[in-house]
């Protein structure tokens, strides 16, 4: 999974990168495919949106929108830094559980039904309910792995998410499902690339 980005300008021009890479957690290093829109972007911009998209292997597309600050000291691509505001010790819920999670089931699709599960009340009754629905499409021979990581990381999201860093304002949690989604699985591939460790 790589994520794709889409930089939208302030006057409504828009650009897809022709390669970007995370130079730390809150750098990255934009190339375009034309020097012309680099200097077209650094001249009518102090920073400029960016759409950053991931689509799941079960065909979920998550995403973030950040605003990205340009460094307009380097000539031959667009170096920005960026502030989230999903704050980055979500990045610590990645494990290789969320690989397998997004691969079957959707780590977005997990979120989404931890928050209803949230939101019914009740969660160690209509837990095991709730688990069994999850995998109900899943094959024989997955279900239990399956299970195991789902559980894992509905633990991990209860406590750290929903109870730490949301202060179980369900209601914000719930308008940022896609954000979180994505900021785990982005993750994982800034671990593949050994810019988070």
């Amino acid at each position: 999974m790589e994520p794709n980005l889409l930089l939208v300008c302030n006057n409504g021009d828009f650009y897809v990168p022709k390669k970007c890479e995370f130079i730390d957690l809150k750098t990255l290093k934009i190339e375009l495919y034309g020097e012309e829109d680099i200097e077209n972007i650094k001249q009518k911009n102090d920073g400029i949106l960016g759409y950053f998209v991931i689509k799941e292997k079960v065909g979920n597309l998550v995403g973030m929108k950040r605003f990205l600050k340009i460094d307009k000291r380097i000539n031959n691509y667009l170096k920005v830094t960026f502030v989230d505001f999903i704050p980055d010790e979500i990045r610590e819920l990645y494990g290789d559980y969320i690989e397998v999670i997004s691969e079957f089931v959707g780590l977005y699709n997990i979120i989404h039904e931890l928050n209803r599960l949230i939101n019914l009340g009740n969660i160690r009754e209509n837990y095991e309910q709730w688990l069994d629905n999850q995998l109900k499409d899943v094959p024989d021979e997955h279900i239990d792995t399956l299970g195991m990581h789902i559980s894992k990381f509905a633990n991990l999201y209860l406590i750290r998410v929903y109870e730490n860093m949301f202060s179980k304002n369900l209601e914000l949690l719930e308008k940022e499902e896609k954000e979180i989604a994505y900021k785990i699985l982005e993750t994982g591939v800034l671990k593949e690339k050994g810019v988070f460790k």
